[in-house]
């Protein structure tokens, strides 16, 4: 897991890494350290996550964690270190995210006018970009002058500021947006 980790560190976003790191050292390795890969089977996982489960951990948390294993035992299967991934059928399908609903015209101005009234100017600004182009936090945030013309009224967004353990800001490039209608 350690080696596969090391990898990964060079290929993935700092907060996508740090978050893999977390589940290998706080989850996988507690969990399944003593283990022989040769030895690990199906059952081992449906048993973890069965008991993570029972402890409260929540469905889509013990998915993260279990695709993150799953990938580091991908990873072993193509350097052969095992013949077959042992996550592949046991796994908790992703949770489904619960249908999102978007404020009215109304609501996103009584919303904007009460940032206004009692947090200043620059929430009600940060704000009403948000709620105008439909930029994620991140992108507003990592937004810099000459991506933004003002004369064009044109913001290119090319980066994302995002919190590494909630203490090390790091900029990348933006997440994709998922396809949507049309």
């Amino acid at each position: 897991m350690t080696e596969w980790l090391r990898l990964k560190e060079k290929a993935l976003k700092p907060t996508t890494f740090a978050r893999y790191r977390d589940h290998v050292h706080a989850d996988l390795i507690p969990s399944f350290g003593r283990l022989l890969l040769t030895d690990l089977r199906a059952r081992h996982i449906t048993a973890w996550s069965e008991a993570e489960l029972a402890r409260g951990h929540g469905r889509t948390a013990v998915y993260r964690i279990g695709a993150t294993f799953s990938s580091a035992l991908s990873h072993a299967v193509h350097t052969r270190v095992i013949v077959a991934n042992p996550c592949r059928y046991v796994l908790l399908p992703r949770a489904v995210a619960p249908e999102r609903i978007c404020w009215n015209p109304t609501q996103a101005a009584a919303f904007l006018r009460h940032n206004h009234a009692h947090y200043g100017d620059q929430m009600a600004d940060l704000f009403e970009l948000l709620l105008g182009t439909g930029m994620r936090r991140g992108e507003s945030l990592g937004l810099h002058w000459t991506d933004v013309h003002l004369a064009e009224r044109i913001l290119l967004v090319r980066w994302s500021l995002t919190a590494v353990n909630n203490n090390h800001l790091a900029s990348a490039t933006p997440r994709p947006r998922p396809a949507g209608p049309g």
